[in-house]
């Protein structure tokens, strides 16, 4: 996702960006496969720097957790971050921190992606699943209990606990 600001003498701008999604690998191990990633920024213009907002969108199919089946989620994030001159060579640079991103020179082209990737890294669920609802697999056979019902057996009750089988019934 390269934000190009060259050639742009008005701010603050708006400039929408959309990754190409064949190029783009799953965030996580949830993400089974990214559809479509989108950011949308406001840039503003400082004194030599540039302070960019972005509200990320990203169409992604992820693994429910309990029954492992694909399901299409939305991701929605925002990333702030602050574009500036990269410094000269041999320098160290005080600013070398995850908020800032550098352009060379007056190339004022830079890849905004990992910014755009950690703010929907975030938004990932910690337990992704289809449905609130959904009733798994069966711990026997594995069937998708969402799509079927199984014949089997249901797990036996230790004796000890069988005098509280009457309580909730």
């Amino acid at each position: 996702m390269i934000l190009d600001l060259n050639g742009i003498a008005e701010f603050p701008v708006r400039v929408r960006l959309e990754a190409d999604p064949a190029a783009v690998q799953p965030f996580t191990p949830d993400v089974v496969e990214v559809l479509a990633v989108l950011a949308d920024l406001a840039v503003q213009k400082g004194t030599g720097e540039y302070f960019c907002q972005a509200r990320t969108t990203a169409r992604v199919r992820l693994e429910c957790a309990r029954c492992l089946a694909p399901y299409e989620a939305e991701l929605r994030g925002t990333a702030d971050f602050i574009l500036r001159p990269e410094s000269p060579p041999g320098q160290a640079d005080p600013f070398d921190d995850e908020e800032y991103l550098f352009f060379r020179g007056n190339d004022l082209r830079v890849d905004v992606f990992e910014p755009v990737r950690q703010s929907l890294i975030l938004e990932v669920p910690m337990l992704p699943l289809c449905d609130e609802n959904c009733r798994g697999l069966c711990p026997q056979c594995g069937t998708n209990l969402n799509v079927s019902a199984c014949t089997c057996a249901r797990r036996q009750i230790d004796p000890r606990w069988e005098g509280l089988r009457g309580l909730f019934r």
